[in-house]
């Protein structure tokens, strides 16, 4: 009952969108879940706490739009239907999560455009053994954590604690990325104890990464889109400062350009209130393009600059670094802690459990 999260899942991302209508690549890519659709369905019938029956025309609307190349400018992505934790799922259980997500879209937002190629994982959450999974319900890319990336360079610079990593240390069996050079990896500490390590522009440019079933030998791609942690948070929860993007401006390859993408809740925190959708994506999108940026959705991008399907990379699994006590962890520590149980009087940890 809100009053920011009454508009974000009904009519404000679309009002956000018109305001930068003029920027003929620029639009969005939003996750909406399947067991949301159906609670603000259910509210939206019952005229409650300030949800009506056209709940969903707003979006349905915006999906309509389209760039200068064609793409929809509002990309409902592909989302588990109960947020559920993609990595914890059996093979079955996320297939059928993907597809009833799937079919709850074509009943809310029709199937024209048809329903998106794209994937937000729960939290960021990602791992490769999900690809097989992914491609049957024909998903074509999935946005990740880029510094899932940057951990898994040969190169990577550890800092150990809230001016770094404050999670697992990177394992040395996952870091089978090229060295990038010391000098374009880049931390900005945020305030949620933590200082996510970007590379540059490795970590800002789209890849593939691939899963190879250990008895057939089958192997499955998907593209993968890195969304920046640092900035994601800062674009989360104010206004920042773009000069925090000149040392990737500096390191920007034209011939494989990157891409910055800022994930982040867009019911939670300041992203959720007027002030994100009706001011700041407008100023933001200002000022980018006054410093020579593209506002440009993840499908036009693709378009214009095509990913090499040789370029195959390591991603390390893990989420995003905004979970409390989590900080992007490979083992996802925020969604299975404590991994212990009361015996005796005492506290008996047993990481197999992961309760």
């Amino acid at each position: 009952g809100l009053n920011d999260r009454v508009k974000a899942y009904q009519d404000e991302p679309r009002n956000a969108l018109n305001d930068i209508s003029a920027y003929n690549k620029s639009g969005a890519q939003m996750s909406y879940s399947g067991a949301l659709m159906e609670n603000v369905q259910s509210l939206g019938a019952a005229g409650q706490l300030g949800y009506g029956a056209s709940w969903h025309q707003f979006n349905r609307e915006a999906r309509s739009w389209t760039t200068a190349g064609g793409k929809p400018r509002m990309d409902m992505v592909q989302l588990t239907y109960h947020h559920s934790m993609a990595p914890f799922l059996s093979d079955e259980t996320l297939e059928m999560e993907l597809r009833i997500h799937r079919r709850q879209m074509e009943i809310f937002w029709t199937t024209t455009p048809p329903v998106s190629r794209g994937y937000f994982p729960t939290e960021t959450c990602f791992t490769t053994r999900m690809i097989p999974v992914l491609k049957r319900v024909g998903i074509e890319w999935t946005v990740v954590a880029n510094s899932h990336l940057a951990r898994a360079c040969a190169d990577f610079p550890l800092v150990i604690g809230s001016g770094g990593e404050n999670c697992d240390l990177p394992n040395r069996a996952d870091q089978l990325n090229p060295p990038q050079g010391t000098e374009n990896y880049q931390r900005i500490s945020i305030e949620r104890g933590c200082g996510p390590t970007q590379v540059m522009p490795f970590g800002f440019q789209l890849h593939y990464a691939r899963h190879v079933d250990p008895v057939t030998g089958e192997e499955s791609k998907v593209l993968l889109v890195p969304s920046d942690q640092a900035l994601g948070w800062r674009d989360g929860y104010g206004t920042w400062n773009l000069d925090l993007m000149n040392a990737l401006a500096a390191r920007n390859n034209p011939n494989k350009p990157a891409l910055a993408l800022f994930a982040h809740d867009g019911d939670n925190a300041w992203s959720g209130g007027y002030s994100y959708y009706r001011e700041w994506v407008k100023n933001f999108t200002q000022q980018a393009s006054g410093r020579g940026y593209e506002p440009i959705t993840i499908e036009q991008f693709i378009a214009d600059h095509p990913a090499d399907p040789n370029d195959i990379v390591h991603i390390e699994d893990g989420g995003w670094v905004n979970a409390d006590g989590d900080f992007g962890s490979p083992i996802f520590i925020n969604w299975h802690w404590p991994p212990s149980y009361p015996s005796g009087g005492l506290n008996v940890v047993d990481p197999s459990i992961g309760v």
